[in-house]
């Protein structure tokens, strides 16, 4: 099994430097939305890589819909 944490796999540089959940739900629907930035000094000596990852989104109803 590979050893990762919400999608970053640390043995190849990466880290997770921030991350957020924003969720919302009530009677009729269930919803949430993801953010995170990462960072990976592993790919050039000199200068890191940092990515950003927004709006994975998901939602739902109670009879399965979405």
């Amino acid at each position: 099994m590979i050893p990762t944490t919400w999608g970053w796999y640390s043995p190849t540089g990466w880290s997770r430097e921030t991350s957020s959940w924003q969720h919302d739900f009530d009677c009729g629907y269930a919803s949430m939305n993801t953010y995170a930035t990462y960072h990976n000094s592993a790919f050039c000596p000199t200068d890191a890589t940092d990515t950003d990852h927004y709006n994975t989104f998901f939602s739902g109803k109670p009879n399965g819909a979405w």
